[in-house]
């Protein structure tokens, strides 16, 4: 029997500003936010630090992008 998967991408590597996700804090409650900012660095192959608006107090919060745990696609950057 041959099973067919698709290829598994770890959802960090998929987030770009404008898209919604839940943040998995270590030893902090969870939390739902629109992506801001993503930063892979210099020769980066995946992001090494996002900015989030947390919705629940429109908090402006640094996270690891490892923390994302799930993602829902936005609408492209956030313009002000």
């Amino acid at each position: 029997m041959l099973y067919l998967l698709a290829p598994m991408h770890p959802i960090f590597l998929q987030i770009e500003p404008g898209d919604v996700v839940a943040v998995q804090p270590p030893q902090k409650q969870p939390f739902v936010g629109q992506v801001l900012y993503v930063d892979g660095g210099a020769c980066a192959y995946h992001p090494n630090y996002a900015q989030v608006i947390r919705e629940e107090d429109m908090a402006i919060i640094s996270i690891n992008p490892d923390w994302v745990v799930d993602r829902v696609p936005g609408a492209g950057r956030i313009t002000a």
